[in-house]
């Protein structure tokens, strides 16, 4: 990038850097996620003997493994900041005074308001685009990296 171009540019964005390791921590959870439910559909289609049910065999144990590890990734969240993406990335998440963000600030504001709040603005006015979500990724540009979640819960993304 040219000098001219670098000073051009706003500084009050969020280090790329930051921006990019969160996005490859949600992509690994939800990859993470869709491979733990898929996982047993694949494994039931391959192994002799369960070519009658692999689809109702497979997809109970997908749907098991799946709130295990959503489970996990909720507990290691409230306990130590960390989901299965953001321990790959290096990341992990902390109340704005640098403490564990806890069961009500890292899972009850951060994961589950974001969802409800969205939920209930899609009800209400019929709208079928979560608006919340998009506005919470657009927020991670800020110059403190805060997504809407972050600034409910009073929480924010650092390095591990």
């Amino acid at each position: 990038m040219s000098a001219s171009l670098a000073t051009e540019l706003p500084s009050t964005l969020a280090p790329a850097g930051l921006i990019a390791r969160r996005g490859g921590a949600r992509l690994l959870d939800l990859v993470g996620a869709a491979s733990v439910l898929a996982a047993p559909i694949g494994i039931g289609l391959v192994i002799p003997g369960f070519h009658d049910l692999p689809v109702v065999i497979g997809g109970a144990l997908g749907v098991v493994a799946a709130i295990a590890f959503a489970v996990w990734n909720l507990y290691r969240t409230a306990t130590d900041g960390t989901t299965f993406g953001k321990r790959a990335m290096g990341l992990k998440i902390v109340r704005d005074d640098g403490t564990a963000p806890g069961f009500l600030h890292g899972v009850v504001e951060r994961v589950w308001m974001l969802g409800l709040g969205d939920s209930i603005l899609m009800a209400l006015t019929g709208m079928p685009v979560p608006f919340l979500t998009i506005l919470n990724a657009m927020l991670v540009f800020q110059e403190d990296g805060k997504a809407l979640h972050d600034h409910i819960a009073g929480t924010r993304v650092v390095g591990a």
